[in-house]
């Protein structure tokens, strides 16, 4: 999957996760350069599962989620960028689910903190208050 991190307003980045059975899977960071002729490599962060779905945060391009599968369930978790050291920070799981999970999208938003995300799996849809991981 490839999402645009659209949080990093000075340059054209992307995040692209990988979805192996056999292999350790990435999110692969990129940069899009001369005119969006050449695409540059940034980082590759390992991630320990298969990748669904990547949604990063509109305000903090050091922020996303991941929908991944764990086998045998789907699970989403927030991840900090630490593009220096070139690895992903686990910094929590938004819990529990109806369903298979699908996607997590970013509260919009204009200027200030993204603080809330809304979740679809199977059966629901859930608004989350990132402040407190809680449902809303």
């Amino acid at each position: 999957c490839l999402t645009a991190q659209v949080g990093e307003t000075e340059k054209l980045r992307f995040l692209i996760g990988t979805l192996s059975l056999r292999e350790e899977n990435q999110v692969h960071h990129v940069e899009v350069t001369n005119g969006v002729t050449e695409a540059v490599a940034i980082n590759r962060y390992e991630h320990p599962f298969e990748i669904w779905f990547l949604s990063c945060c509109p305000t903090n391009k050091d922020l996303l989620f991941t929908v991944y599968n764990t086998v045998p369930e789907f699970k989403t978790s927030l991840w900090k960028i630490h593009e220096t050291e070139g690895k992903l920070e686990e910094l929590f799981q938004l819990n529990p689910h109806e369903g298979q999970i699908k996607c997590v999208l970013w509260e919009p938003v204009s200027t200030g903190d993204s603080n809330s995300v809304i979740s679809i799996d199977e059966n629901s849809i859930r608004l989350w208050d990132l402040n407190n991981h809680k449902v809303k």
